[in-house]
């Protein structure tokens, strides 16, 4: 599938869902180019998807895809290209850590209880 035909196809996808989408170069130095095509980020409670204009379009296609696959799309009229690379995305996510939801215990809590006392020889 043509990717700027992918990614029109996603951002109509997008716009069924209701997930909005928008596109702004993000600032980069002259000695550096940002490395982040954009993602799924919550802005005041809303989900949106942010871009980043200066990247390719596969490269923002895989963050649309990425921020769609965390949606309900089991509804969402799409073809066989769609389908089959927003599956591909979600299966490949699937290795991504991501920060956990809660606070772990911590350092504190692995200190063990009796500590060994030193040996003199």
């Amino acid at each position: 599938m043509d990717p700027s035909r992918l990614f029109d196809e996603l951002l109509a996808i997008a716009a069924r869902t209701g997930l909005e989408v928008r596109t702004r170069a993000f600032q980069s130095t002259a000695s550096r180019k940002v490395p982040f095509a954009g993602g799924l980020c919550k802005v005041l409670g809303q989900q949106l998807v942010l871009l980043n204009s200066n990247a390719s379009v596969v490269e923002r296609s895989v963050a649309l895809a990425d921020a769609l696959t965390s949606l309900d799309l089991n509804g969402a009229t799409m073809s066989a290209g769609a389908r089959r690379f927003l599956a591909e995305r979600g299966r490949s996510r699937s290795g991504l850590v991501e920060p956990d939801s809660a606070p772990k215990p911590g350092l504190a809590k692995t200190l063990s209880l009796h500590k060994k006392k030193p040996q003199h020889r």
